[in-house]
């Protein structure tokens, strides 16, 4: 788990993603998803309340943050955001899925199931991995 500073967190639970915090929060051994926003943008707005719900959802377990493109674009652009909002899911820090425009908050909480249950089988096959080097 990525320890941050109370500082780093923003309305419900929603860690705010900056240049000097981006590093640490993707070497998370969690499953990390960064809501890439802008404030003008009337979508973003309306995507804000469904992020803040699964940051309480899966506390714990999926470290979920917000980027203001506006700040931070080139932050955006090193992680192919071209259009907002566009929600990124990283995993041991890679990409691994992507969810652009205004989405319903069960199309989000799918692919947040399906990156946890391919998390949970790849640590089950490092411990076997580590059992047989014993």
């Amino acid at each position: 788990m990525v320890l941050l500073g109370a500082e780093a967190y923003g309305k419900g639970g929603v860690m705010q993603v900056t240049d000097n915090n981006i590093h640490q929060i993707l070497s998370s051994d969690n499953l990390v998803i960064i809501d890439f926003y802008a404030s003008w943008c009337k979508p973003c707005r309306m995507m804000a309340p469904v992020i803040e719900k699964l940051a309480r959802k899966y506390k714990g377990r999926v470290i979920v943050c917000r980027c203001d493109v506006d700040d931070y674009g080139e932050m955006a652009t090193a992680y192919g955001v071209r259009n907002i909002p566009n929600i990124v899911f990283f995993f041991q820090g890679n990409v691994v899925d992507r969810s652009v425009g205004l989405v319903p908050k069960e199309t989000l909480i799918r692919k947040i199931q399906n990156t946890l249950a391919v998390q949970k089988q790849l640590e089950r096959l490092q411990g076997k991995q580590q059992y047989l080097y014993l």
